[in-house]
C-alpha cells in the first residue's frame, strides 16, 4: 500500500531518503552519507554566491552578518565576532 509521507524541515527529509537508497542497495552508506554532506556544502556555497553577487551590503558587513546568522543557528558558534581585514 501507498503511503503519504510528509517532513517539516529538508534535515528530516534528507536522511530518510538516504536511509532508503541504502536498504534498497542503490548505494552503499558511505556515498549517501558523502552525498549528503556535499549537497549541503554545494548548497551553503550557492547561497553564499547569491547573496554576494546581490546583496548590498559591503564584504566586510556581508561576512559579519553570516557569522551571526552561524552563531545563531550553530551551539558551538558564538556571537563574540572580530572581523580583521588584511591589507592589500
Amino acid at each position: 500500500p501507498a503511503t503519504d509521507r510528509r517532513w517539516t524541515t529538508i534535515e528530516a527529509f534528507m536522511p530518510e531518503v538516504g536511509n532508503a537508497r541504502v536498504w534498497e542497495g542503490i548505494h552503499f552508506r558511505t556515498s549517501t552519507d558523502v552525498g549528503l554532506e556535499m549537497g549541503r556544502r554545494i548548497g551553503a556555497m550557492a547561497a553564499a554566491r547569491a547573496l554576494l553577487a546581490h546583496s548590498p551590503l559591503e564584504l566586510k558587513a556581508l561576512a559579519g552578518e553570516a557569522l551571526r546568522i552561524a552563531a545563531a543557528i550553530d551551539l558551538y558558534t558564538n556571537d563574540r565576532i572580530v572581523i580583521e581585514e588584511l591589507g592589500s
